[in-house]
C-alpha cells in the first residue's frame, strides 16, 4: 500500500499534466500542420526523389524547347535574304513557335501535369486548432487526471489508478488531435499501449495470479481490433486510427472484464451517433460529411473505467 500512497498518485498526475502541457502539446501542434503525405516516411522519400527526377526532366525539356525555338529563329533569319513572302512566312512561324514556347513554359509553372499534381503536399483541414494550445491542453489534462486520482482514492483502487492516470492524460490529448484534424497519432496511441503493457508485465510479476487478467486484456484487444478492421473495410466510416484506438481501449479495459469493455464501446458509439444527428439537425454537417469518432470512443472509455474499478 505504501507504494501506491496518495502522494505517489499526485506526483504521477502532476508529471502527466506537465508532459501533456509541454512536449506533447508542442508535438501535436506540429503534427497537425504537416502535409498528409509526410505521415509515411517511405512515401516522403520516394516522392522527394520522384519530384527531383521530374524537375530535372522538366528542366531538360525546357532547354530542348528553347533550343528548338532558337534554331527555328535562325532559319527564319537566314531566310530573310530571299523574298518578302518567305520573310513574312518565316516571321509568322517564329511568332507561332515563340508563342508555343511561352505557353509551354507558362503551363509548366502554373498548370502542372496530373502526375506532378499528385505529389503536391496536401494538408489536413483544421477545426479549432486553438484547442491544442498550451492552456487548453493543460486544463484538460488537469481535469482528467484530477478526476482519475479523486475517483481512485474514493473507491480505494490506488493501483489501478496509478495505471489509469497517464492513460487519461494521453487519451485526452489524442481526442483533441482527432477533433482538430480527424487524425489519431500513432505516437500517442503507441506510447499509451507501451505503458499499459509495461504495467501489465509488472502486475504479473508482482502477482502471478493476475496472468488471467493480462491474457483476457490481450484477447479483448485483438478481438476489438479485428472487428474494427472488418468494419473499416466494409465502409462503416471507421478509419484505421479508430481501429487502433479500439484495440488500445480493449487492452486497457479488457483487464477489468469484457462486459465493461463492451459497455464502454457501446457508449462511445451512441455518443458519436447522437453527435452526428445533432450536427445534421443544426446543418453543421451533411449526410456525406465525415466526423471524428475518436473523441466519442475515448469519452466512452473514460466513462467506463470508473465503473470498472468501483
Amino acid at each position: 500500500m505504501s507504494l501506491f500512497h496518495p502522494w505517489a498518485l499526485a506526483a504521477v498526475a502532476a508529471c502527466s499534466v506537465a508532459l501533456v502541457a509541454g512536449p506533447v502539446s508542442a508535438w501535436t501542434r506540429r503534427y497537425v500542420r504537416q502535409p498528409l503525405r509526410d505521415y509515411n516516411d517511405d512515401s516522403v522519400d520516394s516522392d522527394t526523389s520522384d519530384d527531383a527526377g521530374r524537375e530535372d526532366d522538366q528542366a531538360h525539356a525546357g532547354d530542348d524547347i528553347i533550343s528548338a525555338s532558337e534554331a527555328e529563329a535562325d532559319d527564319v533569319t537566314a531566310g530573310t535574304d530571299d523574298t518578302t513572302g518567305i520573310i513574312d512566312a518565316g516571321t509568322s512561324r517564329a511568332i507561332a513557335v515563340g508563342t508555343r514556347t511561352r505557353q509551354t513554359r507558362r503551363g509548366q509553372d502554373q498548370r502542372p501535369s496530373p502526375a506532378t499534381q499528385s505529389t503536391y503536399p496536401t494538408y489536413p483541414t483544421l477545426r479549432r486548432p486553438a484547442l491544442l494550445a498550451v492552456i487548453p491542453q493543460s486544463l484538460l489534462a488537469l481535469a482528467l487526471c484530477g478526476f482519475c486520482v479523486w475517483w481512485g482514492m474514493t473507491v480505494d483502487a490506488l493501483g489501478a489508478t496509478l495505471v489509469a492516470v497517464p492513460v487519461y492524460a494521453m487519451l485526452g490529448s489524442a481526442a483533441s488531435v482527432d477533433a482538430v484534424s480527424h487524425l489519431l497519432p500513432n505516437r500517442l496511441l503507441g506510447t499509451t499501449a507501451i505503458w499499459l503493457a509495461a504495467c501489465g508485465a509488472v502486475a504479473v510479476l508482482v502477482n502471478p495470479g493476475s496472468i488471467q487478467d493480462a491474457f483476457r486484456a490481450v484477447l479483448c484487444a485483438l478481438a476489438v481490433g479485428a472487428i474494427g478492421l472488418l468494419l473499416a473495410f466494409i465502409g462503416s466510416g471507421l478509419g484505421l486510427g479508430d481501429v487502433k484506438l479500439g484495440a488500445l481501449i480493449g487492452l486497457w479495459l479488457g483487464w477489468h472484464g469484457a462486459p465493461i469493455l463492451v459497455a464502454s464501446l457501446c457508449t462511445g458509439i451512441i455518443l458519436g451517433g447522437l453527435a452526428a444527428i445533432l450536427m445534421l439537425l443544426t446543418r453543421r454537417a451533411g449526410r456525406k460529411s465525415s466526423i471524428a469518432y475518436g473523441p466519442y470512443l475515448i469519452a466512452g472509455a473514460l466513462m467506463g473505467w470508473p465503473l470498472a474499478v468501483a
